[in-house]
């Protein structure tokens, strides 16, 4: 008999990208099938003997795992659908790194925020409000502030004000948009800050991001550099 050849699936919006190509590789040097897959793209189905997952020509359900790169930005009922998605996968007893219920404690910044502030970690002063007189009230108190989008990655949507007029301008384009306003306050950082990369409790490898201003996420520019994993951090 032949070797039983694996099937991985890897969930990215690049599947080209450098980094899921590293992740492939390294999947496919362990003797396993690769099947890389974007969420905008899969269509589930029910009402059979079992759900169906489908993307193209593959039937997601025969995965043998998963490992999510990516899930895609869209409105609320897509995120809702890629997340169905990947729930619906991993019920039919498919390992997943990262599993979405992992996700969706990190997603949301206001959810991870919460998390980390009850298990003891100091978190920024932040406010989250859906009106404009809420957000100014908190501008008033933290006077230097970075706006974020509730969901995103990679500094994309940021913004750093000080300027008073310049903050209700901001705040009601975001209230008149639907949008909820997140408001932290800014913290002095030196243009850098440290990522540590985590599997399941162990502490791997991390990362110092140094950037050429408050921005430290490398898609924004920033250059990474090796740093030691202490016992503090």
């Amino acid at each position: 008999m032949g070797k039983e050849i694996r099937r991985v699936g890897v969930a990215s919006v690049e599947p080209e990208g450098w980094e899921t190509s590293r992740v492939v590789n390294q999947i496919q040097q362990r003797d396993a099938e690769c099947v890389v897959f974007d969420l905008t793209e899969t269509v589930v189905r029910v009402g059979g003997k079992r759900p169906r997952v489908q993307y193209k020509k593959e039937d997601l359900t025969n995965l043998e795992g998963v490992f999510t790169r990516a899930v895609p930005g869209g409105s609320l009922e897509q995120v809702i659908l890629r997340m169905d998605t990947l729930h619906c996968l991993e019920r039919l007893g498919i390992p997943f790194m990262n599993r979405p219920h992992a996700i969706e404690k990190a997603v949301d910044k206001y959810y991870t925020l919460r998390l980390l502030e009850l298990a003891g970690v100091p978190v920024p002063h932040t406010t989250v409000t859906q009106y404009t007189r809420d957000a100014l009230r908190a501008f008033r108190r933290y006077k230097d502030v970075v706006v974020k989008p509730l969901f995103g990655s990679g500094g994309v949507g940021m913004t750093r004000v000080s300027d008073p007029e310049i903050a209700r301008r901001v705040f009601r384009a975001l209230e008149a948009n639907r949008y909820a306003i997140y408001i932290q306050e800014f913290l002095e950082h030196g243009n850098q800050d440290i990522r540590v990369f985590v599997i399941g409790d162990k502490a791997i490898a991390a990362m110092t991001r140094v950037g050429d201003n408050w921005k430290t996420t490398l898609r924004q520019g920033a250059q990474p550099r090796p740093c030691r994993l202490t016992s503090e951090l």
